[in-house]
């Protein structure tokens, strides 16, 4: 799919191989927010890694992981299990 926006001339004096990652990582960030789609998905659309989208969420306050303080618990308490 292609969608084409007009923009002032002013505004193309900006590179636009920097303005349409922007656009992208905006994108990603808007439907990752949503819990439309996955992290993976996430860094794919914004074309960079998934370390680099997390540090994105974090600067655009977007919680990368969904656990309540009790699961987060439940998790720890399984890894120590596992290591013992």
């Amino acid at each position: 799919m292609q969608i084409t926006i007009e923009l002032p001339d002013s505004f193309l004096s900006y590179n636009k191989q920097i303005l349409g990652g922007e656009i992208m990582l905006s994108i990603a960030l808007f439907y990752f927010k949503q819990r439309k789609i996955s992290i993976g998905k996430a860094s794919s659309i914004a074309g960079i890694n998934i370390y680099q989208f997390l540090e994105e969420c974090k600067k655009n306050e977007i919680p990368a992981f969904d656990l309540s303080e009790e699961d987060m618990q439940e998790e720890l308490k399984s890894l120590r299990k596992a290591l013992i």
